[in-house]
């Protein structure tokens, strides 16, 4: 494998993550947090958890998956789009059961109630943006030209935009995505991430005292 394949594969990584990202995370983080009432710290921590695994390689897989199930059944980017629809529809539906389950678990949510619910809308949420998710990670692919985005929207809408404006997209919806996130936790009326670093910091200042 030559340098130029490593490289291409890192980049594809990275934005098959990212896009990935962009539009669950701020909507999780607004469901645990303003109606499911968990704790700050429990949804921040599933969240931080779930960033830096799709960034280590999580995102890689789900991305490889999404593609060879395609093409097990048969699918491309020509087919027809109520196909590809369906297919990210429960793909990302299925995923998210288990990868949902092992972050609550991981991030301390030890009510099963909670686990049950957040689960479960982890899994209609994932099958509801299963068909955007998909969008994003094909447009992205073709945006910072890594792959040409065939599908039929992207190329009847977006193919020929101008390409200042379409790079562009990009880094504005992750800035979005990272600001909408940041608003809906400041929105909590639960505290417990700067008390949970506060007293992490007290603990640390003590330990250092005493040494």
């Amino acid at each position: 494998m030559t340098v130029k394949k490593i490289a291409k594969g890192l980049a594809k990584h990275f934005v098959d993550s990212t896009a990935l990202l962009a539009i669950p995370v701020p909507l999780y983080a607004a469901y645990e947090t303003l109606l499911l009432g968990m704790k700050d710290i429990v949804s921040f921590t599933s969240k931080a958890t779930i960033i830096g695994l799709t960034y280590a390689g999580l995102g890689f897989l789900v991305s490889e998956g999404r593609d060879l199930s395609k093409r097990l059944f048969g699918l491309t980017q020509e087919s027809p789009e109520r196909l590809q629809k369906k297919h990210d529809f429960f793909y990302f539906a299925t995923i998210n059961i288990p990868l949902s389950i092992g972050l609550y678990i991981y991030s301390g949510e030890t009510d099963w109630k909670k686990i049950a619910l957040g689960t479960g809308l982890s899994s209609i949420l994932g099958a509801v943006m299963g068909p955007v998710n998909g969008y994003i990670v094909d447009s992205a692919r073709d945006v910072v030209h890594l792959e040409e985005c065939k599908r039929t929207a992207y190329v009847k809408y977006f193919k020929h935009i101008n390409p200042f404006l379409k790079t562009s997209l990009a880094p504005l919806t992750v800035a979005a995505s990272i600001a909408l996130t940041a608003g809906i936790y400041h929105l909590s009326s639960d505290k417990s991430i700067s008390e949970h670093y506060k007293k992490q910091s007290l603990e640390q200042k003590i330990e250092i005292e005493q040494r």
